[in-house]
């Protein structure tokens, strides 16, 4: 007479529902948790760019310069005019001047609180913009840039014109 033991692991039967069931739900809240983790990283982000944008679009400033002919090299002197009363600090501004021939080095111009809203800021003798060449400077254009939420310098995407009297 041969009796089969049966000991703890010698049952072959599966798992059952309920721990099945339980192991599935606990692979899909995790999965969950993954993609969350990396949409909520881009949406965070998008919102950022979207806020940093809408100061570039929301800050109304122009710019004039007067730049005479009889300065070797030709100095400009450039004002800056604010119509838009936003809170947002404007920081520097980036200024490339040319000539009907040559485009001028990029200049940073560091405008700080000076430039407030509804303000008008002037910069007189500016040779920063390095355009060497004989002709008259023709035109010019800018870009501001403020500080993003965790204070660095950003540069707006767009350039604005700057209009030259001679």
């Amino acid at each position: 007479m041969t009796m089969k033991k049966r000991g703890l692991y010698s049952d072959k039967s599966g798992l059952s529902d309920v721990v099945t069931t339980l192991i599935i739900v606990l692979l899909v809240i995790v999965a969950i948790g993954i993609v969350w983790a990396v949409v909520g990283g881009l949406i965070r982000t998008g919102a950022g760019n979207v806020g940093f944008n809408q100061k570039c679009i929301d800050v109304d400033v122009t710019a004039s310069a007067k730049c005479p002919l009889s300065a070797s090299p030709q100095l400009c002197d450039i004002t800056f005019v604010r119509r838009d009363t936003s809170n947002y600090n404007i920081i520097n501004a980036k200024v490339i001047m040319r000539t009907a021939t040559v485009s001028g080095t990029p200049a940073d111009l560091a405008l700080g609180t000076n430039l407030g809203p509804l303000g008008r800021y002037s910069l007189t003798g500016l040779n920063d913009y390095s355009v060497t060449a004989a002709d008259a400077v023709s035109g010019g254009e800018f870009t501001l840039s403020f500080n993003d939420e965790n204070g660095v310098e950003k540069f707006c995407s767009g350039t604005r014109p700057i209009e030259i009297t001679n």
